[in-house]
């Protein structure tokens, strides 16, 4: 630390005088000089010091600006006070010793013969350690050096050092700055670390250099954790909520978390009063391993003995009686207490007041009585409810060209207008259903605004949309499938502002592919929340057959057919309740089938068929939105669907289809989001003759409605496969390039939205079919599995994603049958689960 000297010199003056009743004029500072300064400037230092032109001196107010100067600039080795007599009062003399800086730039080894050092920690480093440190390597960053840092950056260890270059240098600065290198390296497990540095000063230019010399050691690797006292919980289940475990690098941060963490297991349990008496650390032999031993107190377990529900403000008639507050818990009386489940219970009351409007309302417990000779826990809970909180103006802005009454019906349709009580659950859903409006919605968010008396507040709507809605798009490119192909696309996601989505696509391929696409979305129709959405289409593609023969030569048409399908499809959705809508699909479509000589041994057979059905929806949608449609932060999405053909509507094609599918979504940390799909459909439908064979017809029709699994962009998507070539096992009398009538396949995935528009991710696919000739899945259990990584460019004029993925399947085949992992990418231009 810095030498402070005070010196008060005044010539044969009694300045403080003990019965002095006035200002002696003499004792009146005069005049302030401030000496010894090269770089720092003078102003900084009038700033800092209490002591003034024209008031009387005051050795406390000099004390204390000596010791402002030294903590706050840490700039000065030594600091003095000189105060003199002059004419008609006192000059004060600040006299300061700057501390060197620290060089910019690094001095080369023999720059430094005529340097002296300033001070040096390493005094007594051996010659062999010199050695040592001549062939490691070093790390400069102007006028300071790093030796020795070998497991850990330059960067790293830089951010933790706080002198930098052309800063000014101080003992203090220097002791820090060791210190956070060592526990840096103890937060990253090397435990024994040692840190030395020696300072010297150039001459030349007044600077100094500092070197830290690092001795990393090994990592420590954690050899035993043992616990002392735990009469109740085992050690497994201790070790269990640990970080640190045995085998595994020996960190000081974790270890210190890990203690809250077993205090919280029992308090969690009910040993309210559980405390770690004692830890040890030892290390093995050879330095390289430590054994750690936790020395525990449990105490005694604690049970709900009773709850006291007391409501504030004298509440005549409360808005929930006692008996229901208590029914809202999870913790009844007589079961053991847990104070993260009364945490919860807490917020669950609070949750119930908000979603009623009482938004001030406050739940607050007085300290539990604990009761350790019974084990028992009585709980007070103060119940303040304050005034019911009605909503006053609704305010929608940041509307750039969708109409206002677009976002207000779906908040109105939702009690979300003036009079109405708040209710939190309200707003998350109109949230939710503002973002179902369409892509062009890239955010939403509410804000309270006093209203115009105390129980009433605004409501501010910030909606951020894109401007830009429509889109004219001429692509090309080259599919496994179509070959070489190219389209035309147009359409808009809020045509005139009211969220109608008009979508026409064109597309011709080489291989006779020829795709015509019309489509229109409104999601009210008549001032009602019923949607209406209707489509038209023309498709002509060459679909090939697999028969576990993925890569065979496309020169050979043998192995392709033509399918060839017109028609469209009306449907029809209302909400029932908050969360669930039901639907309901008609379709009506023509197909055209040139059966494939491979199957049948005929040339030029083919057929023309009806499809005509109606498909009964049920979903559930509790997905939340952070910034866009395609990123869902977290809940889920779940449906269920039933198809109905032929029969009294009369077509050629007779079945019935069953769907289930599960959307879950999970934000993890730092944005990540765990994201997961699963779908799993059966096809019931009669493809016997009377005679018990197999109608090479009837099923043949059903081939587009039955499962082909594979691809990105298909129906049932398993990357790392091409598109429709998972196909059933061949085991019977069903040929499985017919499909399958069972099936389900997983897509799991991890999510990072680097921003509004761009999101990494990593995948894990899995998924199987099954034809009518598996009459028990689980004993030919063996799905096709991939895992891949990607990235998604989101195109909200579009309301469309662009997929760039790559995909590993680790249970591809080559042209006969045999294992041939393998990748494949995929590239896709259309929506994500």
């Amino acid at each position: 630390s810095a030498i402070i000297i005070f010196t008060l010199l005044i010539s044969a003056m009694p300045i403080f005088a003990e019965e002095s009743t006035s200002v002696d004029s003499d004792l009146i500072v005069q005049e302030i000089v401030i000496s010894g300064l090269k770089s720092m400037d003078e102003s900084l230092i009038r700033d800092l010091i209490q002591t003034k032109v024209g008031e009387e001196i005051s050795p406390d107010k000099l004390s204390k600006d000596i010791k402002e100067i030294y903590k706050t600039t840490e700039a000065f080795s030594d600091i003095s006070v000189d105060v003199k007599s002059i004419d008609n009062g006192l000059r004060v003399e600040f006299i300061l010793k700057e501390n060197p800086k620290i060089g910019l730039s690094r001095r080369r080894r023999g720059e430094e013969s005529n340097n002296k050092t300033v001070n040096q920690t390493t005094a007594d480093v051996p010659n062999s350690a010199n050695e040592e440190n001549k062939n490691q390597v070093e790390s400069h960053e102007g006028g300071i050096t790093l030796i020795g840092n070998d497991k850990l950056s330059k960067k790293k260890i830089l951010n933790k050092i706080t002198l930098k270059p052309g800063a000014f240098y101080s003992e203090k600065g220097l002791w820090e700055s060791t210190q956070n290198i060592l526990e840096l390296y103890r937060k990253e497990g090397y435990y024994l670390a040692s840190v030395d540095s020696d300072v010297k000063w150039h001459n030349p230019d007044d600077t100094v250099s500092v070197t830290f010399r690092i001795t990393e050691g090994e990592r420590i690797k954690v050899e035993e954790v043992n616990f002392i006292g735990n009469e109740y919980a085992t050690k497994k289940a201790l070790r269990k909520v640990m970080k640190t475990r045995e085998g595994k690098r020996f960190r000081d941060e974790d270890f210190e978390t890990d203690l809250e963490r077993i205090i919280g297991y029992y308090q969690d349990r009910g040993f309210m009063y559980a405390k770690v008496v004692d830890t040890q650390k030892r290390f093995t032999d050879d330095k390289t391993g430590i054994m750690l031993d936790i020395a525990i107190e449990e105490g005694p377990q604690f049970r709900i003995g009773r709850y006291d529900i007391i409501f504030k403000d004298d509440v005549e008639k409360p808005v929930f009686s006692e008996e229901k507050i208590l029914s809202m818990l999870q913790l009844a009386e007589g079961d053991i207490f847990s104070k993260s489940a009364f945490a919860e219970d807490l917020e669950t009351i609070r949750g119930a007041y908000n979603d009623k409007g009482y938004i001030l309302a406050q739940i607050i417990p007085d300290p539990p009585k604990y009761d350790s000779e019974n084990g028992i826990v009585e709980i007070t809970l103060r119940v303040s409810e304050g005034s019911i909180i009605s909503i006053g103006d609704v305010d929608i802005n940041g509307l750039e060209k969708t109409k206002e009454p677009i976002i207000r019906r779906e908040l109105n349709r939702l009690d979300i207008q003036k009079g109405q009580p708040y209710n939190v659950e309200n707003l998350r859903l109109a949230r939710q259903k503002i973002y179902t409006i369409g892509s062009f919605i890239r955010g939403v968010d509410f804000r309270l605004r006093q209203g115009s008396d105390d129980n009433q507040k605004d409501l501010v709507v910030q909606v951020i949309e894109t401007p830009q809605t429509g889109m004219f798009s001429l692509f090309g490119g080259y599919g496994t499938e179509g070959g070489i192909l190219g389209g035309l696309e147009i359409g808009n996601n809020n045509l005139f502002g009211k969220a109608y989505r008009v979508h026409v696509k064109g597309e011709l391929g080489t291989r006779k592919r020829k795709t015509g696409e019309i489509s229109f979305r409104t999601p009210w129709i008549f001032n009602d929340p019923t949607s209406l959405s209707l489509s038209l289409y023309s498709r002509h593609r060459l679909r090939r057959l697999y028969y576990n023969r993925i890569y065979s030569s496309y020169s050979e048409y043998d192995d392709w057919y033509i399918d060839k399908r017109y028609g469209g499809t009306i449907t029809l959705g209302r909400p029932i309740t908050k969360n669930i809508e039901t639907s309901v699909r008609f379709r009506d479509e023509n197909g055209y089938l040139e059966f494939p000589k491979l199957l049948t041994g005929e040339e030029n057979k083919n057929r023309w068929y009806e499809t005509r059905s109606i498909t009964l929806f049920v979903s559930r949608d509790t997905r939340d939105y952070r910034m866009s449609l395609f990123n869902p932060i977290s809940g889920s999405y779940n449906s269920f669907a039933y198809e109905y053909s032929g029969g009294f509507l009369g077509a050629d094609n007779q079945f019935q289809k069953y769907t289930f599918d599960n959307n879950w979504f999970l934000e993890t940390f730092k944005n990540f989001i765990l994201a997961t799909h699963f779908q799993a459909g059966y096809i019931r439908s009669n493809i016997w003759t009377n005679a018990g064979k197999l109608d090479t017809n009837r099923i043949w029709m059903l081939s587009s409605d039955r499962y082909y699994l594979g691809g990105i962009d298909t129906m049932y998507p398993v990357r790392g496969y091409e598109n429709w070539s998972i196909i059933p096992e061949a085991k019977g009398k069903v040929n499985p390039n017919f499909g399958g009538n069972k099936m389900y396949y997983l897509n799991l995935e991890y999510r990072y939205p680097v921003s509004s528009n761009l999101t990494l991710l990593a995948f894990y696919d899995m998924g199987q079919t099954w034809n009518e000739d598996t009459t028990n899945i689980f004993n030919q259990f063996s799905p096709k599995k991939s895992v891949g990584v990607g990235v998604r460019f989101e195109l909200p004029a579009m309301g469309l994603i662009m997929r760039l993925e790559y995909g590993y399947g680790f249970d591809r085949e080559n042209e006969f049958g045999q294992p041939q992992p393998g990748g494949k990418f995929h590239f896709s231009l259309g929506p994500a689960f």
